[in-house]
């Protein structure tokens, strides 16, 4: 499991968008959003922490490792 701080999450837009970009990324992640804690965790196919967090950041959000 992968997660990340995301603190400019801050609603059900910026999931799809987060999450769509993630889909790109890995087709075979699992992502979970707790929009409460801006908080992202990834139940990753195969992509790395860095390749998750650069699609975080190509969407146009600020990942933190959590």
């Amino acid at each position: 499991m992968i997660a990340f701080q995301v603190k400019d999450l801050s609603c059900g837009h910026c999931a799809s968008k987060i999450n769509r970009a993630l889909r790109e990324a890995d087709p075979e992640a699992r992502v979970h959003f707790d929009l409460p804690a801006l908080r992202v965790e990834i139940d990753p196919g195969y992509a790395d922490s860095a390749e998750l967090s650069e699609a975080i950041t190509a969407a146009g959000y600020t990942p933190v490792p959590a």
